[in-house]
């Protein structure tokens, strides 16, 4: 948890999200964008996270920036489904 690398903190970060522990996900995936702009699975997570926790217009950027990169990664779908609901 205290890794400054941008997958593991993701990764610890996504966990949070899955138990639903949004006041410890957020921050974690908030630095983890901030320090990775361009990971799109990031910015997705971050996005779901906003969302989950009724932040839709920061929801709305994440999830849009995740779609709009251009690659595929694992919950895109999942990411266009979200942003239609926003």
């Amino acid at each position: 948890a205290a890794s400054e690398e941008p997958a593991y903190m993701d990764t610890i970060g996504w966990v949070h999200y899955k138990r639903n522990e949004l006041t410890k996900a957020l921050p974690i995936l908030e630095q983890a964008v901030d320090k990775a702009p361009d990971a799109a699975v990031i910015r997705y997570h971050l996005g779901m996270v906003y969302m989950k926790n009724n932040q839709h217009d920061q929801a709305k950027v994440h999830l849009k920036k995740a779609v709009d990169a251009g690659v595929q990664f694992a919950g895109l779908d999942q990411a266009k489904a979200a942003l239609k609901q926003l």
